[in-house]
C-alpha cells in the first residue's frame, strides 16, 4: 500500500491504517464528555441554581464585594469557557476522526481510488494535526488560568458561608427557650444540607477529580502532538524525480503538470534527449 505523505513528508504509515485509531479516539472523546465535562457542567448549573442572583449574575460578578470576593466570578467564567471549548473540540474531534474512517476503508491497492483514498487521507490527518494541536494547547492555558483564580472563588464562598453560619447562630441564641425541640432539628438538618453542598460545590475536593483529569489529558495531548510535529520536522521534504510533490499529495492534486528540469541527474532529462533524436533522425 503506498505510504501517507504528511506536508510533503513521506511516512510509514499507510492509508487503509488508521481504522482502529479512528474508533479509540471516537471513543475517547466520548469518554471525556461523559466521564470529565458532563459532571463538571452539571455542578456549574447547580451552583447556578443555589446562587440568588442570574446566571449572568453567577459568571459575570463577584458575589460579594468584599477584599477576598474581588474577581472571583473569573474562576467560574473560565472554567466555563473551557467547558464549552472542550465540548466543541471534542465534537469537531469526532467527525474528523468519523471521516477518517470513512476513507481509510475506501478502495482497494488494485483500484485506481486508492490515490484519491490517500489524498482525503492525508488532507485530513494534516488538519487533524495542525487543528487539534492549536485547540488542544489553547484549552490547557484556559485550565491553567482558569486554576490561578480557584483560591479567590473558593475563599469568598468560604468567607460567605462563615457569616452566614455566625448569623443563623446569634439568632438562634436570640430565640427564647420554650423547650421545643422540633425547630433545633430542622436548624441542624439545614446546617447538615449546607455543609453538603459546600463541599460539593464548584472549585471543592469534589470538583477538582474530573477537572484535574481532564486538563491532565489535555496536556498529553499536546505533548504528543508536539512529538508528531518534531518527528514530521526532522524529515525530510520529497519530490518526485521530474521535480513534482509526491503522487497523492494535497500539492501534486492543486499544482497540475510541471516543467521537466533540466539536470543531466534527471532520468527525464536522457529521455527527452533520446526523444529529440529519435524525432531529428526521422
Amino acid at each position: 500500500m503506498p505510504a501517507v505523505y504528511l506536508f510533503q513528508r513521506r511516512t510509514l504509515l499507510a492509508s487503509d491504517d488508521f481504522h482502529l485509531p479512528a474508533i479509540l479516539t471516537i471513543l475517547f472523546r466520548i469518554f471525556q464528555l461523559v466521564a470529565f465535562v458532563a459532571p463538571m457542567m452539571y455542578q456549574i448549573f447547580k451552583d447556578v441554581q443555589d446562587s440568588p442572583g442570574s446566571f449572568t449574575d453567577f459568571v459575570l460578578f463577584d458575589p460579594s464585594q468584599t477584599g477576598s470576593c474581588r474577581r472571583s466570578h473569573i474562576f467560574p467564567l473560565l472554567a466555563l469557557i473551557w467547558l464549552v471549548g472542550s465540548i466543541s473540540f471534542c465534537i469537531a474531534s469526532i467527525a474528523i476522526e468519523h471521516r477518517i474512517f470513512y476513507w481509510s476503508g475506501q478502495g482497494s491497492p488494485t483500484m485506481s481510488g486508492v490515490e484519491i483514498r490517500r489524498h482525503y487521507i492525508q488532507k485530513l490527518l494534516e488538519s487533524k494535526l495542525a487543528f487539534c494541536t492549536a485547540a488542544v494547547m489553547a484549552l490547557c492555558v484556559l485550565s491553567l488560568t482558569a486554576t490561578g483564580f480557584a483560591s479567590r472563588y473558593t475563599q469568598c464562598h468560604d468567607d460567605i458561608t462563615a457569616a452566614a453560619t455566625i448569623s443563623d447562630d446569634s439568632l438562634l441564641e436570640d430565640q427564647p427557650q420554650n423547650g421545643d425541640d422540633a425547630s433545633f432539628d430542622d436548624d441542624i438538618m439545614a446546617d447538615e444540607t449546607s455543609s453538603s453542598t459546600s463541599n460539593q460545590r464548584l472549585g471543592s475536593a469534589w470538583w477538582w477529580l474530573p477537572y484535574s483529569m481532564l486538563t491532565t489529558t489535555q496536556i498529553v495531548e499536546v505533548l504528543l502532538s508536539t512529538m508528531a510535529a518534531i518527528l514530521l520536522c526532522r524529515l525530510n521534504r520529497q519530490v518526485d524525480f521530474d521535480g513534482r510533490p509526491p503522487v497523492g499529495s494535497v500539492d501534486s492534486i492543486n499544482s497540475g503538470p510541471q516543467p521537466i528540469p533540466n539536470s543531466p541527474s534527471s532520468e527525464m532529462y536522457f529521455y527527452r534527449r533520446r526523444t529529440e533524436a529519435d524525432l531529428g533522425q526521422s
